[in-house]
């Protein structure tokens, strides 16, 4: 079998689950990894995941890694994923894609001048219940989408958010750039349209922290009459996930943690569907990783589109910085379009 030699520039969470990914497709070997703060940490992670170490650099120029999957903290992605082009490979960047707009357009330009593919991971896109929502959207089954409502509460502030994560010109900040990017690429998908304005208001209620912890955007798309609203609260000891869909004829609420979606019709239940949560792999966050890994080997073996390029990156960074624009300003702004 023709398998796909994978490269791994970081050593965290992400380089983790594209690691487990790659083992767990037959046509994807995972070849190295490093870029680790230290090489005790490189030796650890490439002997777990049956890897050797070797720099980004010395990726690049490998001739058995075709891709490199770039799991460095944002701020440095734009390097990595530079070097990675310009040694002819194929590449994978963690979102967020980049913490500016600027380093976003050069990893784009430098994938076309290369003739290399750029993926960004907004895995979202591939969990089999955010599908499976689109699909319900698009049937046109109760009609004309008009508002999305978005709840989120997490506990940001965990035991990982150490360290680079603390770092605004590593991390860029808190958790607009974090899982907002997640949530907001969720909602551009759900919509089938690209953001026309935000108005938000962030806050950074972590004693001791000045990053943003909370936060509440209100979404205009360009498709004419809908919109959304996005509250996430990053200090909770639970966790919630819930989004409700409003159309013309009914209802689509979704629980992401318990993996259901309810269809509301009539002013009742229409039904309950629970999508299988691991199609494609053994979890449903690294299953979004595998369904990642398959579509881009299509796309680089068969010319096939994939979900989430440096456009579709780079839109969601666009509107990660105007709700951050917004929330200084006070006032809606529109994302800069490329």
């Amino acid at each position: 079998m023709d398998r796909l030699g994978l490269g791994i520039a970081g050593c965290g969470d992400a380089a983790y689950s594209f690691a487990t990914a790659a083992a767990f497709l037959k046509d994807w070997k995972p070849v190295a990894a490093g870029g680790a703060l230290t090489r005790e940490e490189e030796r650890a992670f490439a002997e777990k995941h049956g890897m050797v170490v070797r720099t980004v650099e010395e990726m690049a120029a490998s001739r058995d890694i075709e891709v490199i999957a770039v799991a460095t903290p944002p701020g440095v992605h734009v390097k990595d994923a530079l070097i990675a082009l310009a040694g002819g490979k194929h590449v994978i960047v963690e979102k967020p894609f980049a913490l500016t707009l600027e380093d976003c357009d050069r990893m784009i330009e430098a994938a076309a001048k290369a003739d290399r593919l750029i993926m960004v991971g907004q895995t979202m896109r591939y969990f089999a219940g955010m599908i499976r929502i689109r699909e319900l959207i698009a049937s046109g089954e109760l009609g004309r989408l008009l508002m999305i409502e978005e709840s989120a509460i997490i506990n940001y502030f965990g035991p990982k958010r150490t360290g680079w994560q603390l770092d605004r010109s590593l991390s860029g900040g808190g958790v607009v750039l974090n899982p907002v990017i997640h949530l907001t690429d969720r909602l551009r998908y759900y919509a089938g349209s690209e953001v026309k304005s935000v108005r938000a208001n962030i806050g950074a209620a972590k004693k001791g922290l000045a990053i943003e912890g909370h936060v509440q955007v209100f979404y205009e798309f360009f498709e004419p009459g809908v919109s959304a609203a996005l509250t996430l609260y990053g200090y909770g000891k639970t966790t919630l996930d819930r989004t409700l869909i409003f159309l013309e004829n009914g209802v689509i609420r979704s629980d992401f943690s318990d993996n259901r979606i309810t269809v509301y019709a009539d002013g009742d239940v229409a039904r309950v569907e629970r999508p299988d949560p691991m199609p494609f792999g053994p979890g449903r966050i690294i299953s979004g990783y595998v369904q990642q890994l398959a579509e881009f080997r299509e796309s680089i073996k068969k010319g096939a589109p994939h979900r989430s390029d440096g456009r579709n990156g780079r839109a969601n960074v666009a509107v990660c910085l105007a709700i951050l624009e917004s929330a200084a300003k006070g006032k809606p702004v529109q994302p800069k379009t490329g």
